[in-house]
């Protein structure tokens, strides 16, 4: 399970989300859209899953598209859960790329990119565990589009 941050500067309507897939393997994927709560360290955290969709095909290297339909708010933080059921690669936005928008840092030389869990069961949990394990990678290309 891995969990992206990011924030929206102004209204956007998703109408897809879009990934990459470079090297195909078997299985399906799922994306979500996570709400942001404080937990009680203080840190930002995904809470509930207010939007997903689910079974994208990663049994070929394409880019697989799929619909949504959600408004976010500007100026406000949001997580992009995705998880796989098997191991494809997908096209991945390279760490000096991202800026990280939770102002947290794994070392004194890393900042947090995404939180991630090896999660037990296939399918985007409803509430986003507390235990999320801070990363600092590269990460997995969404593309949102209007």
């Amino acid at each position: 399970l891995y969990i992206i941050p990011f924030v929206t500067p102004r209204s956007l309507t998703l109408t897809y989300f879009r990934i990459s897939i470079t090297s195909a393997t078997p299985g399906t994927i799922n994306i979500g859209i996570y709400n942001n709560i404080k937990l009680t360290n203080g840190n930002d955290n995904p809470g509930n899953l207010i939007a997903s969709v689910t079974g994208l095909n990663t049994s070929v290297a394409q880019n697989v598209t799929a619909n949504i339909n959600f408004t976010f708010q500007p100026n406000t933080l949001y997580w992009i859960g995705l998880m796989a059921s098997s191991a494809p690669t997908l096209r991945a936005v390279p760490v000096a790329s991202v800026a990280s928008s939770l102002g947290r840092f794994v070392s004194s030389n890393n900042g947090v990119t995404h939180l991630y869990l090896d999660y037990a069961a296939f399918g985007l949990p409803s509430i986003a565990p507390t235990d999320l394990v801070s990363g600092s990678g590269n990460i997995p290309a969404i593309y949102l589009g209007e």
